[in-house]
């Protein structure tokens, strides 16, 4: 699986978008999340978009979806919204937003980046 991090896609400083490509699998998705943990722009972001428009679906266990979501959740104040128009795409994101989700709902899964960037603001 690939990804690209950017920073400064959308016009908001606050908001970091990730681009899926590729077959999904848990190596990339830990990758591109160790890598969002370890980049100091990190600080100043409330928001997370993640666009998996351009990714194809493996058979990812459950297991591996609840660990990576868990593994997300210990992101305080970010609030993720993942962009996905696939049933496939859809159904793995939900499994996602569903674990590990608190009270306030910080995830949801969408079908544009506009949707998105609406919801990652707040």
């Amino acid at each position: 699986m690939e990804y690209r991090i950017d920073f400064d896609q959308v016009p908001d400083p606050g908001v970091v978008v990730v681009t899926l490509a590729g077959i999904a699998d848990r190596a990339g998705f830990e990758g591109y999340m160790a890598e969002l943990g370890q980049d100091r722009r990190m600080a100043r972001v409330t928001g997370v978009i993640v666009d998996t428009r351009k990714l194809g679906i493996s058979p990812m266990s459950t297991l591996d979806v609840r660990d990576l979501a868990e593994r997300q959740a210990g992101v305080k104040g970010v609030r993720v919204a993942i962009v996905a128009e696939r049933m496939l795409a859809v159904s793995l994101a939900l499994r996602f937003v569903s674990f590990g989700e608190g009270q306030r709902p910080t995830r949801t899964v969408v079908s544009s980046m506009d949707e998105a960037l609406e919801f990652v603001r707040g």
